[in-house]
């Protein structure tokens, strides 16, 4: 009976965490939106998850000068939605992941 009370606590305590707005968020996929990104204010990603992703770039460092296509790595914070990001720092392939600090 203990052996099945610990499994319980163990299961339920180690379950997936749950982010929350403002929370460090790190994304690699595909731009879907625009096809190559320059100048504009917001893009879409398809992450490697499969999921589309809203990600504000009105304000994020970029890694690479000139445009970005194709694969694409973000840093940033969750926005008020899971599928809200709000860059911080922006590159292509994971060139933002690999920032150092």
């Amino acid at each position: 009976m203990k052996f099945a009370v610990a499994a319980a606590a163990v299961l339920l305590l180690a379950g997936p965490a749950m982010a929350a707005p403002g929370d460090p968020r790190s994304l690699r996929g595909n731009l879907e939106w625009p096809a190559s990104l320059s100048a504009e204010p917001f893009v879409v990603v398809r992450g490697d998850d499969g999921r589309l992703y809203y990600a504000d770039v009105s304000s994020a460092q970029r890694m690479n000068a000139g445009a970005i296509s194709g694969r694409i790595s973000i840093v940033g914070v969750e926005g008020t939605q899971p599928h809200e990001v709000a860059a911080v720092v922006i590159g292509a392939g994971d060139s933002a992941l690999t920032r150092r600090r």
